[in-house]
C-alpha cells in the first residue's frame, strides 16, 4: 500500500481522485472504496471481487478528498448527516491513444468515525458482451439462445449480488434486438448503461414508480419483449407472468439458492404453481469465479480437504498463480461465470403442477441433462481456468 499526502504533494483533490478512478479502471477494479480508518483514510480497490489495499493518507486528505467528490457529483459539500448518491462521467486517453469513457456511481455513508465512499465505475464496452463471452459451455450457449429468441414466456437470473446477473441481461437483450424489429422497453434501478436498442426506465420508489406500478401499465407501451431489473415482490412477479402469457418475453433476475429454488421463491410469494409451471421457459443460476493468471500459471497440489469437499479427480492436471506484477500478486487476473441453466420441459412442468418436492424437481432435472454449478466450476478447474479454493467458495 502507497502512503501519500495530497497537500504536500501540490495535487488537487479531484486531480488525485481522477488519477485514482484512472488506475483502478486499468486495474480493472470494479470499485473504490474511500474509508476512514484509525487517524487516517485509505483507498482500496475491489478487484475481481476482492478489496485491496491501495493507498492510505493523513485524516485530514481525507476531508478534502470527500468535499471534493462531492463537488464533482453535484451535491452538497456540507456535513454528510444521511446516505446521499451521485453520479459523474470521465474520460481518459488509454496506452493506444484510445479515449475511454466511463461513468463512476458514488455513495456517500456517513460513520461514527467519518464519511465512507464508493465509487463504482460503469465501463459500458464491459456490459455489451455476446452470450458466446460469458464463459458458458457450448451446450448452455444453445440452450440460452434457443430460450432467449422465444416469443413469449419469461426467463429468470439469479445469483447473489454482484454474479453478473445484469450482464447477463444485457447480453441476452442485446443478442434479441440486434435486428431492431422487437421493441424492448426495460425497468430497472439503477439504469446502469443507456443502450440504443431498447426503451429504459429508471425505477423511483420515492414516488411511487414501482416496479409493479412500471409492470401494471407497460403492456399499453405494446412491448416485444421485457426486462425487469429485479422481482422483489409478489405484485410484480404477478404482472411479470400475466405478461408472460399475454405473449410478451421476459427476462429478470430473482434472488434464490438454485435453479429450482426459484420456483420455492415464486410459490413463497403466493404464485399459483400453474402460472409458474406454465409462464416460466427456464431459469439460469450463476456466479462468479476467479480465473488463474495466464501469466504466473504453474502446477498445484490442492490441500487434500480440498479434494475431500469437491470429491475432485486426484488425477486433474490442477494449476494455480504463482503471483506476478501482472496479477498484482494474488494469482487470479480476471473472472469466468459458472452456470446451470434449467429449461422447462413438459415433464418438469407436471411435476411443479403436481406440488413435487424441490428434491423430486432436481432429480427430474438431473435425469434431463442439468448441468450443476458444482459440474460447471469442476470443468473450468479441469480445464486449468481457476482453482478449487474458488470452486469451493463459489458452489460448494
Amino acid at each position: 500500500m502507497k502512503n501519500i499526502e495530497i497537500k504536500d504533494d501540490n495535487l488537487s483533490a479531484s486531480s488525485f481522485i481522477f488519477k485514482v478512478i484512472e488506475e483502478a479502471d486499468q486495474a480493472g477494479a470494479s470499485d473504490i472504496h474511500i474509508e476512514r480508518e484509525g487517524n487516517g483514510g485509505k483507498i482500496r480497490f475491489r478487484i475481481d471481487g476482492i478489496l485491496q489495499d491501495i493507498y492510505d493518507f493523513p485524516i485530514e486528505d481525507h476531508d478534502y478528498i470527500v468535499n471534493s467528490l462531492l463537488i464533482v457529483c453535484n451535491l452538497d459539500s456540507g456535513r454528510i448527516v444521511v446516505p446521499e448518491e451521485g453520479h459523474f462521467s470521465h474520460e481518459t486517453m488509454d496506452n493506444n491513444n484510445v479515449t475511454r469513457s466511463f461513468d463512476v456511481r458514488s455513495s456517500f455513508f456517513p460513520t461514527a468515525r467519518g464519511v465512507n465512499v464508493v465509487l463504482r465505475i460503469l465501463n459500458k464496452s464491459e456490459m455489451l458482451l455476446s452470450v458466446s463471452d460469458l464463459g458458458m459451455s457450448e451446450e448452455n450457449i444453445n440452450k440460452l439462445k434457443r430460450m432467449a429468441m422465444r416469443s413469449y414466456g419469461m426467463f429468470l437470473t439469479t445469483g447473489p449480488v454482484g454474479s453478473g446477473k445484469t450482464t447477463t441481461l444485457y447480453s441476452i437483450l442485446n443478442n434479441v434486438g440486434t435486428n431492431n424489429d422487437r421493441k424492448i422497453i426495460t425497468l430497472e434501478d439503477p439504469v446502469e448503461f443507456g443502450f440504443d436498442n431498447m426503451q429504459q426506465c429508471q425505477i423511483r420508489p420515492e414516488v411511487g414508480f414501482t416496479f409493479a406500478v412500471g409492470m401494471k401499465s407497460i403492456l399499453r407501451q405494446d412491448p416485444d419483449v421485457v426486462m425487469i431489473g429485479e422481482i422483489r415482490d409478489a405484485e410484480t412477479a404477478e404482472y411479470a407472468i400475466k405478461a408472460s402469457l399475454a405473449g410478451r418475453a421476459v427476462f429478470s433476475s430473482i434472488h434464490a439458492n438454485s435453479t429450482v429454488g426459484v420456483i420455492a421463491r415464486l410459490s413463497d410469494m403466493g404464485i399459483d404453481r400453474g402460472l409458474i409451471a406454465y409462464a416460466i421457459n427456464g431459469v439460469m443460476a450463476q456466479r462468479l469465479v476467479r480465473k488463474i493468471c495466464p501469466a504466473c500459471k504453474i502446477d498445484d497440489s490442492p490441500r487434500p480437504e480440498f479434494i475431500k469437499i469437491t470429491q475432485a479427480n486426484p488425477e486433474i492436471k490442477f494449476k494455480k498463480g504463482r503471483g506476478c506484477p501482472e496479477c498484482r500478486n494474488t494469482g487470479y487476473k480476471g473472472r469466468i461465470g459458472i452456470f446451470e441453466i434449467l429449461e422447462f420441459d413438459d415433464d418438469f412442468r407436471a411435476l411443479i403442477v403436481e406440488k413435487a418436492p424441490s428434491s423430486a424437481l432436481l432429480e427430474q432435472a438431473l435425469g434431463a441433462g442439468l448441468v450443476t454449478l458444482k459440474k460447471d466450476v469442476m470443468d473450468k478447474v479441469a480445464m486449468g481456468i481457476t482453482t478449487l479454493e474458488e470452486a469451493i467458495k463459489a458452489a460448494f
